[in-house]
């Protein structure tokens, strides 16, 4: 379960509380599958693609992020 929450600025950032355990799996499956779809949803954001473990969203301020993302421990 994901849990997004809205920022002052209108980023939009997961709540940490009660987060299930890490995956055992790569991050790789939920990305397109999740974690697109979910950040698509909200308004502050214009495209959000997935690529191996790496998510790169563009907000509608014209910023844009690239996170590599790897299995917790």
């Amino acid at each position: 379960m994901l849990d997004f929450q809205a920022g002052a600025n209108g980023e939009v950032f997961q709540d940490p509380t009660g987060a299930p355990a890490p995956a055992a799996r790569p991050a790789a499956d939920v990305l397109p599958t999740v974690v697109v779809p979910a950040l698509l949803a909200h308004p502050a954001y214009r495209a959000a693609t997935a690529d191996g473990d790496t998510l790169t969203a563009h907000l509608a301020t014209g910023h844009h992020y690239a996170l590599a993302l790897t299995p917790a421990a």
